[in-house]
């Protein structure tokens, strides 16, 4: 896909000046030590230490290991949380005991709400099948995650990328608590999302990359898989 899709992404979120860039992961393609450079120079090199990421199956399907397991970043307001859910050699997720108890623990101590953000999006009771071979983070640490989330009624979104689509579930043991999918960046819608911190309240904004170019291409795009790629991502 074009290169060019990062690069007006990135040039559309400076324009916002925001305290924090968070990325959920595939960062490259294939994990090759170019691309992990492309967008480190891209991204690092517009927003220095406001970047925090995670890798994602592109990497880990790879055995590139990059960027930490578990990374905090607090904001004015709220803290947001980066977990790495991808496992080596595969294109599914997991969570471990250890990241699941920081996750406990530090829920427990804030004062502020919480945000959570990994790349797999969660397996959902009574939706999906309970299978090992799950696309997104397996039945039982999914499980674990929404068990953690509805001891802390702080926490008040996990937010994935991984599927390329624009999607917000509910579970009932967490009650309004969204669990949000968001698009890429790489093709149709052409997407990335900006939050925003009022009193009380945390709001997705999910913005389209707008520049001429980018419309061409995701347009283009949208015609992937037989035509019925904007019912998936939508």
């Amino acid at each position: 896909y074009p290169t060019f899709m990062n690069a007006d992404a990135v040039a559309e979120m400076a324009q916002l000046d925001p305290p924090a860039v968070l990325v959920k992961g595939d960062l490259t393609t294939d994990g090759s030590a170019a691309q992990l450079t492309e967008f480190d120079e891209l991204y690092r090199g517009t927003f220095g230490n406001r970047l925090a990421f995670i890798r994602g199956n592109h990497e880990s399907y790879h055995h590139v290991h990059v960027g930490p397991s578990y990374e905090r970043v607090d904001l004015p307001g709220l803290t947001t949380v980066l977990i790495d859910t991808s496992r080596d050699g595969h294109a599914n997720g997991t969570l471990s005991a250890e990241q699941l108890e920081r996750l406990d623990d530090e829920a427990a101590d804030s004062d502020v709400p919480l945000a959570v953000f990994g790349h797999h999006h969660i397996w959902l009771p009574g939706e999906d099948r309970r299978d090992e071979k799950f696309f997104g983070l397996l039945p039982e640490p999914s499980e674990a995650l929404q068990a953690v989330i509805a001891r802390h009624p702080n926490i008040r979104g996990y937010f994935a990328g991984h599927t390329h689509r624009n999607r917000r579930r509910f579970v009932e043991t967490t009650g309004d608590v969204p669990y949000v999918e968001v698009a890429s960046v790489k093709d149709f819608p052409g997407a990335w999302a900006e939050y925003r911190i009022h009193e009380g309240t945390l709001v997705q904004v999910l913005r389209r990359v707008s520049t001429p170019r980018a419309l061409e291409w995701t347009e283009r795009t949208r015609g992937m898989f037989g035509g019925v790629y904007p019912l998936y991502s939508f």
